[in-house]
């Protein structure tokens, strides 16, 4: 590993783009779709993701690259919690 990898963060947006492969600007309309938790801030308004939100951000993009579970699914699918299970009666 790395030290650039070993790094926990925080990491600007650019930062966190390079290392999980999605673009800048497909971070910003995760958060927006509420895909990714609103992340803290400087106090000049730069985002300030951690190393779970770097991870996050890979999971989405194999999902939406249809390697995840090898089937196709939207982002939204991918990172939804699922719904309990129910007993049969």
């Amino acid at each position: 590993m790395t030290e650039l990898e070993m790094t926990e963060g925080p990491f600007n947006i650019g930062v966190a783009a390079a290392r999980s492969g999605v673009s800048a600007k497909m971070i910003r309309h995760y958060e927006t779709l509420s895909l990714l938790p609103k992340v803290g801030r400087t106090t000049s308004g730069y985002r300030q993701n951690g190393l779970k939100d770097v991870h996050t951000l890979r999971f989405v993009r194999r999902a939406r690259a249809g390697v995840q579970h090898g089937r196709d699914c939207s982002p939204a699918q991918a990172v939804a919690k699922p719904a309990p299970r129910q007993r049969p009666m």
